[in-house]
């Protein structure tokens, strides 16, 4: 966190102390505060790394002339300090921290090329008056400015910067609109119209007032790798290793969240093999056996013998729900928010660290949803515009979901079929008030997969490209970061690796989703690493029993929230759709998970603008 006065008014260290403050949770072992001038930076740590005093933040060069606050992991730090003592340069501590400052040192801008992990950072060289933040590739750390023209403020959450006079908080109606469309809000937009999120895998600079910001790295699909399945097989499991190896280097114990599905189990299978001793698993689950995989983290607990640890969602846990709204800061519409909010809660008693299996669904194509792309293609051609009102009417019966896309403008594209299902237009339209409607503009989401699509990409890659850069960067790594730091546990993600990512998408597509099956060529590779029963399992999803809880245990609760006449988001909404929403609801997750938004969208509304 820190703050640049662009009218070089000094910063105040009261100012800096205020911001740490409201998001101690995420640093709740040590806090430091550095100014000079109009340029101030601060940091709440969570010590990790060289938990001696030599680790406080902010940090700087053996001169004081480059300073630095840094939130996150760089895996590789051991091995960039010993080249750059090679090359002369002197380090205070043991940290990952302060490889980042002599790396700017050396190489400038382009120090981000050789950092391997997951990050958010300020560093402030006061030589050249240029202040620098940047985000990690994948996007695991977040990053919140906000700016005008007299001063430029960022944070971790917008918790913080909420705590400088005068920022504009006033609600986002573009932000509102993707969140229907995604259940989260796309960088650089946050669900507040005057403060922006620094996209993943980009730099701001800011250098004689001037603002900046430009994108590093992305993935590159082609060229395919040519290479036998063993031979290949092999090379996956080598890199998958490598990067769990690489997330076990800490100076706190470190355990692992479990699910029982193929992704958790391999890093849980993966740390045992590299040494790890009663390794603390943590899981979550539900009383209603078709949700809950707690038999199957069982088996994987007791293979590698972990100290497992497992908590029961219950109906009653609605209670947390405004307290998530407050801790996601901006709309966020994933359900699974809340047993992830839960489990961090769990695993926080035990232990600081834990690894997770986030990411190898999005690289490997372990989603059930991408064998439909395929079949919704062929659905297109087979069914010309005339006929497809008659099919609506057919299916709206039994597949509600489909017969509502397949009367959607585009219907066949890529785009549509992969937003489609979530918010369609004709569900906006009954949904939204008319002013809002027409106020913003309702394909915009899907728009977004359009401008991450390559033409000489495959569908399949195109699909996979769109959820590393929309579904895992804007939904599922802020749920679990948020989740996970409001209870002061750092999470790491080995598929998240870059060099894992890079190998991935370079895998041929059809070693990928082969005969109907998901992650193929990861399955595969960890095949005598796992019981089949785990690698081949059906996959479930980390749901929870949404739809009979909105119905039944928490309908009263919600009929009291959202059909008060005075809740803040009939602003947006029509609350007559919102009522049939609650009193006549359609089967089907997705219908439910509309109803959730809603929900979410309301809690939201009523913690950051209470007097709207």
């Amino acid at each position: 966190m820190g703050k640049l006065n662009l009218n070089s008014k000094p910063v105040t260290a009261a100012e800096i102390k205020s911001m740490g403050r409201a998001i101690g949770h995420r640093g709740p072992d040590d806090e430091g505060i550095w100014t000079k001038g109009p340029v101030g930076l601060g940091n709440r740590r969570l010590s990790i790394i060289d938990l001696s005093p030599a680790g406080h933040q902010p940090l700087s060069n053996e001169d004081k002339t480059v300073w630095i606050t840094f939130n996150g992991e760089i895996y590789n730090f051991q091995e960039l300090r010993t080249k750059l003592i090679k090359q002369g340069h002197r380090f205070r501590s043991k940290t990952d921290t302060e490889t980042i400052v002599h790396l700017w040192e050396e190489y400038g801008v382009n120090c981000l090329k050789y950092l391997r992990g997951m990050f958010a950072f300020a560093l402030w060289d006061d030589r050249q008056k240029i202040l620098f933040l940047a985000r990690d590739r994948s996007g695991k750390k977040p990053l919140k400015y906000y700016s005008d023209c007299h001063s430029l403020i960022f944070a971790s959450e917008i918790k913080a910067l909420l705590q400088v006079k005068n920022i504009n908080s006033e609600p986002d109606p573009i932000a509102i609109d993707h969140y229907f469309s995604l259940e989260a809000v796309p960088a650089p937009l946050t669900g507040f119209k005057q403060i922006k999120k620094l996209p993943a895998a980009s730099y701001l600079i800011v250098k004689n007032n001037r603002v900046r910001i430009k994108k590093y790295w992305q993935l590159n699909f082609l060229p395919k790798i040519k290479a036998d399945e063993p031979a290949l097989a092999k090379t996956v499991l080598e890199q998958l290793t490598e990067a769990v190896k690489l997330r076990l280097i800490a100076d706190v114990p470190i355990g692992a969240f479990l699910s029982g599905g193929v992704d958790s189990s391999a890093v849980v299978a993966l740390m045992s093999r590299l040494g790890q001793k009663q390794i603390n698993t943590f899981s979550v689950g539900f009383t209603d056996q078709k949700y809950s995989e707690l038999k199957y983290a069982r088996i994987v607990a007791n293979q590698f013998v972990t100290n497992h640890h497992e908590i029961i969602l219950q109906p009653s846990h609605f209670r947390l729900l405004p307290q998530l709204a407050a801790a996601y800061e901006e709309p966020y519409g994933d359900p699974s928010a809340l047993p992830t909010f839960l489990v961090s809660q769990l695993a926080a008693k035990t232990i600081k660290v834990v690894l997770n299996g986030d990411g190898g669904d999005d690289s490997f194509a372990g989603y059930q949803r991408y064998q439909k792309f395929g079949s919704l293609n062929l659905a297109a051609r087979l069914l010309p515009p005339w006929s497809r009102h008659l099919a609506k009417n057919l299916l709206s019966r039994r597949w509600p979901t489909l017969a509502d896309l397949i009367s959607q403008p585009g219907f066949g594209d890529y785009s549509s079929a992969y937003l489609g299902l979530n918010a369609p237009l004709n569900f906006k339209q009954q949904l939204y008030q008319p002013n809002f409607f027409h106020s913003v503009d309702p394909l915009s989401s899907q728009k977004l997969f359009d401008s991450v699509s390559q033409p000489n990409l495959s569908p399949l890659d195109n699909v996979l490209l769109a959820d590393i850069n929309i579904y895992l960067s804007q939904v599922l790594l802020p749920k679990v970061d948020i989740a996970s730091m409001a209870n002061s546990l750092e999470v790491r993600s080995p598929f998240l690796d870059q060099e894992l990512m890079q190998l991935a998408a370079k895998i041929p597509t059809n070693l990928k989703l082969k005969n109907g099956m998901g992650k193929y060529i990861l399955k595969k590779s960890l095949e005598g690493i796992l019981p089949k029963e785990i690698i081949y399992r059906p996959k479930m999803g980390f749901g929870f029993p949404l739809g009979s809880w909105l119905r039944h245990e928490w309908r009263p609760k919600i009929k009291e929230l959202l059909l008060d006449p005075q809740a803040k988001y009939c602003r947006y909404l029509q609350p007559a759709t919102v009522k049939n929403m609650i009193e006549n609801p359609q089967t089907g997750e997705h219908f439910d998970r509309r109803l959730w938004r809603v929900l979410m969208l309301e809690l939201w509304l009523q913690h950051y603008f209470p007097k709207r």
